[in-house]
């Protein structure tokens, strides 16, 4: 019998397994009142597709061996998805009511991820009690703004056209992404989102999980160094937002390194660069311990994988994935 994973397995997981040729079978089970439209099915192909899996859409009856009692499945077969179309409903309605659900399974594992169709407008995937950057939205453009527009509406707010630019941008029309980034709008105490309130909240926030991440594995705190690089892969917020925030954290420190071989205090460099001091602080303390080798060293890396990214030879979860181990492996920790 497959083993069951919980915590320690996430999507992403399931998608380099899925790429590795690992994964075998995938099966959906859908909700009574979600229909299985082909705006799904296309959400579905372009998110196969995007990870390089071939897709053949086929009625229920034209394989023996689809799931009974489903509302829609597919199934992983030599690296091939097959999205299978059935009208039946499943038994468990209440469990299933808004939300469709993959089981992912081979000989060594049993894991379910779940995706989101209540809106009928996109396709989210997800590891239960996880949000992992793992989509596919078949919205573009102006309709795509507009269910963004709808949905902060239906929040109390109203964001303005630059704001809502800015949010597409930021999550790279990902709907995921997007979702997420409407779930920390609640926090916002303002009634009309505008451009700089999307760019001061969500680039600290950012700077913040950055900040924690580099605090802890400097102190030598592993296990909360070890969660945060899990909370900032899995935060929602768009993997190259996080890398900049990385190299302008790195530049931080090169300044207040070099401040203060001029003979600058932590008081003037707080005042000089308009940084807290307790914050210029922790940065003189990462500078005395990687050096102005290693910051250069680390900025290289960015630009490297920056490169990388671009030219399409890494994906910026990737990328954003192998800096996070680079900084660590600069520490001597392992996580």
């Amino acid at each position: 019998m497959a083993k069951r994973k919980t915590q320690s397995y996430t999507a992403l997981d399931a998608v380099s397994d899925i790429k590795k040729g690992k994964v075998h079978h995938l099966y959906v089970l859908k909700g009574a009142e979600v229909y299985f439209h082909d705006v799904v099915i296309k959400a579905m192909k372009g998110w196969a597709e995007k990870q390089g899996i071939d897709v053949e859409v086929m009625y229920a009856d034209e394989l023996s061996s689809a799931p009974e009692n489903t509302g829609g499945g597919g199934m992983f077969s030599s690296g091939k998805l097959y999205i299978i179309k059935y009208w039946q409903t499943p038994k468990n309605k209440k469990v299933l009511a808004s939300w469709e659900r993959f089981f992912i399974e081979d000989e060594d594992l049993y894991y379910v991820v779940s995706i989101d169709t209540s809106s009928r407008s996109g396709f989210t995937i997800k590891t239960v009690g996880d949000r992992v950057d793992v989509s596919c939205a078949p919205l573009k453009g102006r309709s795509l703004k507009a269910f963004i527009k709808a949905a902060i509406k239906k929040r109390g707010k109203d964001i303005t056209g630059s704001a809502l630019d800015m949010l597409v941008s930021l999550s790279g029309g990902k709907l995921s992404l997007i979702v997420t980034e409407l779930d920390k709008l609640d926090l916002i105490e303002e009634n009309v989102i505008t451009e700089d309130i999307i760019s001061q909240y969500f680039a600290l926030q950012a700077e913040g999980n950055v900040f924690v991440f580099w605090d802890a594995l400097w102190n030598g705190d592993t296990g909360v160094a070890g969660e945060m690089k899990q909370a900032i892969l899995l935060s929602g917020t768009p993997p190259a937002q996080i890398l900049a925030t990385i190299a302008t954290f790195i530049r931080g420190v090169l300044e207040v390194g070099q401040l203060r071989h001029k003979g600058y205090s932590v008081k003037d460099i707080a005042s000089v660069t308009s940084k807290n001091p307790y914050y210029v602080g922790k940065l003189l303390g990462i500078y005395d311990t990687i050096g102005i080798e290693g910051a250069i060293n680390l900025l290289q890396k960015l630009y490297e994988l920056d490169k990388g990214i671009k030219t399409g030879e890494i994906t910026d979860i990737d990328a954003l994935d192998a800096v996070l181990s680079y900084i660590i492996s600069m520490r001597g920790k392992v996580l």
